[in-house]
């Protein structure tokens, strides 16, 4: 078929309008290979009736052609003779290119290598980042919840193996097929944990791990796996981490021969799992120098690849989050355009400690990798802050008795963040008052007996009701203590990423109780919010210079340095 035949004009109305691809859909017909093609909505907004009638079109367009590739000549031909010479306007705008409403613009489309390229370009940037920035950062095994579907699966497919297994090695002579492929699979997995240095190994496992020699002593019958068993286990044993010494010996003592097998294997991918987060600490250092630039580009290269496939911009949350906040402060007394931009920024990531899940709906794209870890020390924020409430009512209520008595106020601290859970946000206005009456009873309780043990006065029935109403009271969001508390908080975590030097800060007043926690917290944050400015940097940099009059484009150089630094 040649180019002409390849490619056919539909007319309608005496007018082009459309070219089928009548190769590709011959291609489809056939069962020959091409490439998938998805197509992408050209905007956020683009109609799914639009799309329905698109398909049902296309639908239409292939149901027309013929095994041998030609469209029906019969449809063309009345199709010709029935339509006019010329064509109203209004009929044209109706009609349009594919037989009704307005006539779309091509549709885009992208292979499915290029969603596989860029998805692994994000995930390799989720990896690095999470290396970079969390330090406790490891790999773990995945398993399945309980009682889930996935997990019902995955409990009768490797008991169908096993019972496979132990059929074949149950038969008379035995049947070694499907335990020497697990012996194939164990070699390989060993030798995959070998280090560059250690080459006399490898050849002693490949020496000894023969599996030709192995595959002639099980068709002769002379295959002891216990031996080979015990020699894995023995090089598992300088291999793998110091914790993993108590398995070995559980298992160099197992004589059945499944359970061996199993233990084996579950062995083996725990230390390559041990393997891994190795090899994650030894790199820890490199990747965090390399983390910036690498992420940097990583998202360069998935918003080019966005922009060929729609027209939704790929910052568009990122620059409503920090037009929000440009709006909600006043610069108009700062002259300096580094000064400017840190009010915007540090107002901009103060927001985000903030419960409001209207905000949460549109989070930043350039934050998206530390949502789950903002969320954290969001509910972190709001923990401490209820804590340091409690302890301005309880001190209202007892005097400066109770307040010098540093002790008790650790207990009280301690149980106090064992009382309240770490997801406050998500509760329902019952379940948080629920927790707040439980915590008052309890202090009632602790203050009970701390006035026993140092001989002061107990408390009297006003006093105790004002103690827990206040308590109570804290529940609400809109309460006035908890709203004092909370600005003491936030602009303790402002100064910290405000201060161009690592010096010492004073405690806000009230907060002397829980200043380790709100230390902790504040330094978690500036880690964040420092890599973070560090990494877009360049596109902060060039938001705020189109919203700030003042910040005038050859000073866009000089925020973008400021900011990386």
């Amino acid at each position: 078929m040649d180019n002409n035949s390849d490619d056919k004009i539909c007319e309608t109305s005496g007018e082009e309008t459309k070219v089928l691809k009548e190769k590709q859909t011959l291609e489809a017909t056939n069962g020959c290979p091409m490439t998938q093609k998805i197509k992408i909505p050209r905007s956020r907004t683009e109609s799914t009736s639009s799309d329905e009638n698109r398909m049902l079109s296309t639908t239409h367009d292939i149901n027309n052609i013929s095994i041998d590739g030609k469209r029906q000549k019969s449809e063309i031909r009345d199709n010709r003779s029935t339509s006019p010479t010329t064509t109203p306007l209004a009929e044209s705008v109706t009609v349009g290119a594919f037989g009704f409403g307005l006539s779309p613009s091509p549709p885009r489309f992208i292979s499915f290598e290029e969603i596989m390229k860029a998805a692994n370009g994000v995930e390799n940037m989720v990896l690095a980042h999470e290396i970079a920035v969390d330090n406790n950062f490891k790999l773990e095994k995945v398993e399945p919840t309980d009682n889930s579907l996935e997990r019902q699966v995955k409990e009768v497919a490797h008991k169908a193996f096993w019972d496979i297994l132990e059929s074949q090695l149950n038969e008379s002579p035995t049947n070694y097929k499907q335990a020497l492929n697990l012996l194939k699979d164990i070699k390989e997995n060993l030798l995959s944990l070998l280090l560059p240095q250690h080459t006399r190994l490898k050849q002693e496992i490949e020496e000894i791990l023969d599996l030709d020699l192995i595959e002639q002593q099980a068709d002769n019958g002379i295959f002891d796996f216990q031996r080979y068993a015990q020699y894995i286990l023995s090089v598992c044993s300088r291999l793998c981490a110091p914790i993993r010494d108590e398995t070995i010996r559980e298992l160099t003592q197992t004589n059945e021969v499944i359970s061996l097998i199993r233990g084996i294997m579950d062995l083996l991918d725990v230390m390559k799992l041990d393997m891994a987060n190795f090899h994650i600490q030894q790199l820890r250092p490199h990747i965090q120098l390399k983390s910036i630039e690498y992420e940097r580009k990583k998202f360069k290269e998935f918003l080019e690849q966005q922009s060929k496939l729609t027209t939704v911009d790929g910052l568009e949350f990122t620059k409503s989050w920090i037009k929000r906040n440009y709006e909600a402060i006043d610069v108009s007394k700062e002259s300096n355009a580094v000064m400017i931009t840190n009010k915007i920024l540090t107002n901009a990531y103060l927001e985000l400690l903030v419960c409001d899940n209207a905000i949460q709906d549109s989070y930043p794209e350039t934050l998206l990798l530390d949502a789950k870890r903002i969320q954290e020390i969001r509910e972190q924020v709001l923990k401490i802050t209820l804590v340091g409430s409690i302890f301005l009512v309880t001190n209202a209520t007892t005097g400066p008795s109770v307040q010098s008595l540093q002790e008790f106020k650790n207990k009280l601290k301690k149980e106090l963040c064992i009382l309240l859970p770490d997801n406050c946000s998500v509760l329902s206005d019952t379940e948080f008052k629920d927790i707040l009456i439980t915590i008052s009873l309890r202090l009632k309780q602790e203050l009970k007996i701390c006035a026993e043990e140092h001989g002061f006065a107990q408390l009297d029935t006003n006093k105790e009701q004002s103690l827990e109403k206040q308590t109570v009271d804290l529940s609400s969001s809109d309460n006035r203590l908890r709203k004092i508390v909370e600005r003491r908080v936030l602009e303790f975590i402002e100064r910290a990423l405000m201060s161009p030097t690592a010096q010492p800060m004073q405690i806000p007043t009230g907060l002397s109780a829980v200043k380790e926690e709100l230390t902790e917290i504040t330094g978690k944050f500036i880690r964040i919010v420092s890599h973070n400015r560090a990494v877009f940097s360049q596109y902060y940099a060039d938001i705020i210079t189109e919203l700030v009059p003042e910040v005038s484009a050859c000073e866009t150089k000089s925020i973008e340095r400021d900011l990386t630094l």
